[in-house]
């Protein structure tokens, strides 16, 4: 099971970088905060890690107006801008945009299940260096809340990360 699993999220995966034209480069994401999405009031916390030969980290989302709440391991952590946009999320080619996919179990006992989803989240930088607002997007690809989607400015912070010296990328 957790071989079909995984050869599934790396289709799965596979698949989203040709549609969104981002290029497979290794990084470190953590952010959180709340957003007024365009389908309701969300909070979102993540830290993805793809500097070694391990991808780590974890997801959550609650969507306090339509009762999603995810709970989930990160499987894959790309950062987009590099070569083209993310265009599934509608993020511009920046550097401070990450491609997150992880696996995720519903908390919700009315909606019980696991499914993948996939999120786009970018720092705009802070304060005077700033290029305006941190952002976040989520698209549910399967599970229980399969379909689900919403985006929006995250108050907070999204901050990315250099890999380590002596990480594997």
């Amino acid at each position: 099971m957790a071989r079909k699993i995984a050869i599934r999220l790396i289709g799965t995966f596979s698949v989203l970088i040709v549609m969104t034209g981002c290029t497979l480069v290794h990084g470190k994401v953590t952010g959180a905060g709340n957003m007024d999405g365009t389908n309701g009031r969300a909070t979102i916390a993540f830290n993805g890690d793809s500097c070694d030969d391990v991808v780590k980290g974890k997801f959550e989302f609650i969507d306090h107006d339509s009762g999603e709440n995810m709970h989930g391991d990160v499987v894959a952590v790309t950062v987009c801008g590099v070569e083209g946009a993310c265009t599934l999320c509608g993020n511009s080619a920046t550097l401070g945009a990450y491609e997150i996919v992880a696996t995720y179990r519903s908390m919700d006992p009315d909606r019980p299940g696991t499914g993948e989803l996939f999120a786009c989240v970018s720092d705009n930088g802070e304060g005077a260096h700033s290029s305006g607002p941190d952002t976040a997007s989520i698209q549910v690809l399967s599970g229980p809340f399969v379909g689900y989607t919403n985006s929006g400015v995250v108050r907070g912070n999204i901050q990315q990360h250099k890999c380590p010296k002596g990480s594997t990328f």
